[in-house]
């Protein structure tokens, strides 16, 4: 009987391996984001992993009337990826105020709860790490 196989099998294990990276690990990520101690909804909360390449496993959420969030992945994992992340908040209000083609003078338009800062990953002061067992977040915005 040939060795060939018995030969074949750990560089066969060793090339199939390569092209497999190691998988990320993912954990349940909830929260809340507040203002001056108040909930706020409608409020779009991004986590993007760090280091870059790992940017595909980005997790994101809305918030609720309570200001609540639960994380889903890109991908469609529940939560986020365990690491460092960048977090981001935009604020949807200004986007579904309703809009009147014949606005009243003293009605101004309707601005951002979340400073501008917070919409970019390179200038949000949001930076924190995600761990296993990770507990409830508290995301607070500052003028």
């Amino acid at each position: 009987m040939s060795t060939f196989p018995r030969r074949a099998a750990p560089w066969l294990i060793v090339i199939l391996a390569a092209g497999c990276g190691p998988q990320p690990h993912f954990v349940e990520v909830a929260g809340r984001v507040l203002s001056d101690g108040r909930p706020l909804d409608e409020v779009v909360v991004t986590f993007v992993p760090t280091p870059q390449e790992l940017d595909r496993f980005t997790s994101s959420a809305v918030t609720d009337e309570h200001g609540a969030f639960q994380l889903r992945c890109v991908d469609g994992h529940s939560g986020a990826v365990v690491g460092r992340h960048r977090v981001t908040l935009e604020d949807l209000l200004p986007y579904r105020a309703p809009r009147n083609d014949d606005p009243s003078p003293d009605a101004g338009p309707i601005v951002s709860r979340v400073p501008r800062s917070y919409n970019s990953v390179s200038e949000t002061p949001l930076s924190l790490e995600i761990k296993p067992g990770q507990e409830e977040l508290t995301l607070e915005v500052l003028p």
